[in-house]
């Protein structure tokens, strides 16, 4: 049964920054959000792939294949990552969907076709060297397997087993299924109270407007590695020459009709936070941006370090003592006597320092927690 991966851009923080709308006119501005559909097909049957190690043993020799599992580093979630990233490149500055008017009436199929063959053909050149996974070592796979040796084989020629890793036939369509826009205005005013002046911040939030255009991008084909070893006696042919390769090409094939997952945040809360109205909206606003400006100082994405349980924005840098490292010390210790007060006077900086900066939440944090 076909699985389907969901990849939503924008995201919520960068929607909850007005910064990240468009203004089509002064104080007016809109934001598109995309859903895009990968759907899995994985084949009923494995395909065998070339050796890894192959092996001379005595004729009659029994393979005894141990527990032990292959490491296998698999790529496909950084291959997804840069699908993501190249369609969002490619659909922000596509000029069809800057109006929001041309959404009402549909996407023709001019303009269709045109999409989708520039992202395939920018996928399959981007991907062109890309491998989809890589075995840990050989020595490890040789360790795996022993040969229980039959008796009175001195003398015989040997046979050969070669080892391989069998191989799962992938297909991901891509899918540019649902389109969402929504325009706003958003005006400050000024009012008398007497002899004082007050402002006001006024919010006017359109109906949201809704395509899907299930229109299909492109389709990869690639090969999933077991992590259990398989030996095969005699002459061996694999049928698949280079399995870590993935293949990008036009997808026709239409999408059949898919469940589209609900976001912890709307595009109308998102325009809430990102044109706030109360003190809270502006503070979610404020920790937004400050989320997003970590992400443009760095290539990476806000990512979770799971060892320490933070949330490092935008993959910046812990410093030496967040990271664990033992500070530099300086100068030799004199005495023992010195060296012990100098070892003191660290640890006390050290400790002062971890215990900050435990206690020192990240943006994103703050912001996915007011979210929940």
């Amino acid at each position: 049964m076909p699985k389907t991966n969901w990849r939503v851009i924008p995201d919520n923080i960068t929607l909850s920054d007005s910064d990240n709308w468009l203004e089509t006119k002064p104080n007016h501005y809109q934001a598109t959000r995309f859903y895009l559909a990968i759907v899995e097909r994985r084949a009923n049957k494995p395909k065998t792939s070339p050796a890894l190690v192959n092996v001379s043993v005595p004729p009659g020799a029994k393979p005894v294949v141990s527990d032990k599992k292959i490491t296998v580093f698999s790529y496909t979630e950084a291959i997804t990552e840069t699908i993501q990233s190249s369609v969002t490149s490619k659909l922000a500055t596509e000029s069809s969907f800057k109006n929001a008017a041309s959404l009402k009436e549909g996407i023709s199929a001019e303009v269709q076709t045109k999409i989708s063959t520039e992202i395939s053909t920018g996928l399959s050149s981007q991907f062109s060297s890309t491998k989809t996974y890589q075995v840990q070592s050989t020595h490890e796979v040789v360790n795996s397997i022993s040969f229980e040796a039959p008796q009175n084989s001195d003398g015989a020629t040997k046979s050969q087993f070669y080892l391989y890793l069998p191989v799962w036939p992938v297909t991901w369509n891509l899918y540019l299924y649902r389109i969402e826009t929504l325009a706003l205005s958003y005006d400050r005013f000024h009012f008398d109270k007497g002899v004082l002046q007050f402002f006001k911040q006024v919010r006017n939030i359109e109906p949201l407007e809704i395509l899907d255009p299930k229109l299909p991008l492109a389709q990869f084909v690639f090969y999933q590695p077991q992590d259990v070893l398989v030996p095969h006696a005699g002459d061996y042919e694999p049928e698949v020459v280079s399995p870590d390769d993935i293949l990008v090409q036009p997808l026709t094939e239409p999408s059949s009709i898919l469940t589209v997952p609900t976001q912890t945040m709307s595009l109308e809360a998102c325009a809430s936070v990102a044109f706030p109205e109360t003190e809270e909206e502006s503070e979610m606003r404020n920790e937004a941006r400050q989320v997003n400006k970590a992400r443009k100082k760095s290539p990476l994405r806000a990512e979770l370090e799971t060892e320490k349980g933070r949330i490092i924005a935008g993959g910046g840098k812990l410093s030496k003592v967040a990271r664990g490292r033992k500070p530099m010390y300086g100068a030799k210790k004199a005495s023992k006597k010195v060296g012990a007060k100098k070892f003191a006077t660290k640890k006390q900086v050290k400790k002062s320092a971890a215990k900050k900066s435990v206690h020192t939440k990240s943006a994103t944090k703050r912001f996915a927690v007011k979210h929940k």
